[in-house]
């Protein structure tokens, strides 16, 4: 077993800081696998992750606008999978 639960399937509890997974997005190459880390935002109502959240907001207030045409993240997490931290390693 991979420890990899579908998102779809069921979301950690807001604030547990666990590692996710999004696949290559529609401008990426397809060996661009994203793994990151992030958490729901426990002030949230239930899906709100919160890296990927701030990253969406600095896109709309700082980079989106003007006369180029700037793509960003989606308001929604492109999340697809996330696993727990594993623990640290002991001696």
């Amino acid at each position: 077993m991979s420890g990899w639960i579908k998102c779809s399937d069921v979301l950690p509890e807001p604030g547990e800081l666990v590692v996710v997974f999004s696949p290559p997005g529609k401008h990426d190459g397809p060996e661009d696998h994203r793994i990151e880390f992030d958490f729901i935002d426990p002030d949230s109502d239930g899906d709100y992750w919160f890296q990927h959240g701030e990253h969406y907001e600095h896109y709309c207030s700082i980079a989106k606008g003007g006369d180029v045409d700037w793509t960003g993240p989606s308001e929604k997490a492109p999340y697809t999978h996330w696993m727990a931290i594993p623990p640290i390693p002991t001696e």
